[in-house]
């Protein structure tokens, strides 16, 4: 139900003969359906050193900036990242220090909380004492000695933690183990003059059971410290788990952990099952209960996914999730919390301090013919934030060798519980005329959209561009293009019209085989007489068949939501990728993703 185009790359070289290497990296975000004119960027450069044949240095600097964010008063938001890491290895000990600090706002969609306006520093160190071997000569238990000291602040409550932790580990083919001693300090800035302090004997042990397929978990944390255990997320804990294969295609999970701290108390248990009946089916069912001494919550997610394929031309596909909230909604004190990013999105969470109950159900159908393919999609789902209704249609047939046709279609609606209802609408046919001479290519494309917010605004959108590419030489190639919008919006009653021109073309000269030189220009001509323009020249290379890159600056420029798809209109510096993406490569690519017979 959303189109964005995500794209990246990293860039690196090796010098020294090997011992030093830098690289650059730059990913570019467009926005979703609640902030489509959103866009964010994250550049970054980073260093690695080689220090002979044990030690290895790094560091990262990266930089996101948020175009049209919300909460940035400029409609702007810049946020840094820092990482340094120094990793030293031999063949029994390893040990590494950090250092990594990110502002708040930082990295893209995928960006978790746990780590935004939070900087860490620690080191940790893994030192192996002892190994045997299995018959066979086959690797057996090792021991090993583990410690790590971390310090973990908060940037924007000013929240500190400090953690020193020790163990002794032993890893097994069947039983594994381990047991330590781990301290904890918090500092939180709601409770002035308060610290919180706990000492924990830690210990773990888990044992397999390949016989009849079983694996059991045990773990423990007890505190050792008297009155000063008050951490929040460091209590005294009991964890009991199990792992069961029921059948070839179904396996059992369950944890029961209990809480029992001067600050948190409670249980936590979690049971599911996955099932695998058939062929393109998977069943998840999970149940989460959840204890506290103020609170108590218990949760439940069902979800089934089935695909079904009817013969070599149909599919179809259905799929149900539901999680149901019963009760509760307290959440542990945290240094680094999960935290709410809008109404309708949340941060990455646990699952078993999310609180959210929602039911979804889906349906669709494919259809892959010789010369025509199609897809549609409806999904409802209902959440304690709103309900949303989704419809996508697509499809696009190949009439002649020279002539094809594309469509698709999305409707939303989003009915929200606590705010003003949303509908979101629109559908574009595409077509092309490809000659298999040297003729002129001719492309177009027709959009309609529409977009409500109930009781504040309503837009319309009908946009048209065309173009034409021709080959004047065989070296030298022009192309022309005309687009034209009509838009009309009502805003708290009041009803407003425009019609939009767009006017230009470029020219394009080979040099060699792999590089080229070009110069594009372009007009924008409102309804009220005011025009922009846009011109500059670009330098092209083709590293590889099908692929090109050019590289551009306009000395003026302009932006409009419906026609910079089509052309880069803004003034500055620019990068195009361009792939050859014709019938041919999608047959090619269709094959490798669903063979036919399969």
């Amino acid at each position: 139900v959303e189109r964005s185009i995500n794209a990246g790359g990293r860039a690196a070289r090796r010098l020294f003969d090997g011992k030093l290497e830098v690289g650059a990296t730059y990913i570019r975000e467009e926005g979703d359906n609640e902030s489509p004119d959103a866009v964010s960027q994250l550049a970054a450069i980073d260093l690695t050193a080689f220090i002979g044949r044990s030690t290895e240095l790094h560091a990262e600097y990266a930089r996101t900036r948020r175009d049209d964010a919300a909460e940035a008063a400029d409609g702007v938001e810049d946020a840094d990242a820092v990482l340094l890491e120094v990793i030293h290895r031999q063949e029994a000990l390893t040990v590494t220090a950090f250092y990594r600090e990110d502002e708040a706002g930082f990295g893209l969609g995928q960006q978790s909380s746990g780590t935004v306006g939070i900087r860490r520093l620690g080191a940790n160190a893994s030192l192996e004492v002892g190994r045997a071997k299995n018959d066979g000569d086959q690797l057996g238990t090792r021991h090993f000695i583990d410690g790590e000291v971390l310090q973990e602040t908060n940037l924007q409550t000013g929240d500190d933690r400090r953690i020193v932790e020790a163990q002794l580990r032993r890893e097994g083919p069947l039983v594994s183990a381990d047991i330590g001693l781990r301290y904890v300090e918090e500092e939180f800035s709601a409770l002035p003059d308060s610290e919180r302090r706990s000492t924990l004997l830690t210990g773990s042990v888990q044992k397999a059971f390949p016989g009849i397929g079983l694996s059991l978990t045990a773990a423990h944390e007890q505190p050792i410290g008297g009155a000063e255990d008050e951490s929040t997320q460091f209590p005294q804990r009991t964890i009991l788990g199990a792992d069961k294969i029921l059948t070839p295609w179904a396996t059992l999970n369950a944890r029961h952990e209990m809480l029992d701290g001067a600050n948190a108390s409670g249980d936590n248990t979690t049971v599911g099952v996955s099932i695998l009946p058939w062929d393109g089916t998977e069943v998840t069912a999970s149940t989460d209960l959840v204890t506290q001494d103020s609170s108590r919550r218990l949760s439940a997610t069902v979800g089934v996914d089935q695909t079904i394929r009817i013969n070599e031309e149909w599919t179809a596909s259905v799929g149900v999730a539901r999680r149901a909230q019963i009760a509760g909604n307290e959440l542990p004190l945290d240094v680094a919390p999960d935290f709410p990013i809008s109404p309708l999105e949340t941060a990455p969470q646990s699952p078993l301090t999310l609180n959210q109950s929602f039911t979804s159900a889906y349906t669709g159908a494919g259809y892959r013919g010789e010369k025509t393919v199609a897809s549609a999609r409806i999904e409802v789902r209902d959440s304690t934030v709103g309900t949303r209704y989704s419809g996508i249609l697509g499809g696009a047939r190949e009439t002649s060798e020279t002539l094809s046709f594309a469509a698709a279609g999305r409707f939303e609606q989003n009915l929200i519980a606590q705010g003003p209802d949303i509908q979101r609408a629109d559908f574009r046919l595409g077509t092309s005329w490809r000659p298999r001479g040297e003729g002129p290519v001719v492309y177009n494309r027709f959009d309609v959209s529409f977009d409500e917010t109930q009781g504040q605004f309503r837009n319309w959108r009908v946009v048209n561009n065309i173009g034409v590419n021709a080959l004047v030489t065989k070296r030298t190639q022009l192309a022309a293009f005309y687009g034209v919008k009509y838009a009309r919006s009502n805003f708290a009653g009041d009803s407003f019209d425009e019609v939009t021109h767009l006017i230009g073309g470029d020219v394009r000269h080979d040099i060699t085989r792999r590089l080229d030189i070009g110069f594009a220009g372009s007009a924008l001509i409102s309804q009220s007489g005011q025009t922009d323009f846009q011109y500059g020249p670009n330098l092209g290379v083709s590293p590889t068949e099908n692929v090109w890159v050019s590289v551009g600056y306009n000395f003026e420029g302009f932006n409009d939501r419906d026609f910079q798809d089509a052309e880069f209109s803004r003034d500055g510096p620019y990068v195009k990728l361009r792939i050859k993406f014709d019938q041919h490569t999608a047959k090619g690519l269709l094959d490798r993703i669903s063979p036919r017979g399969r």
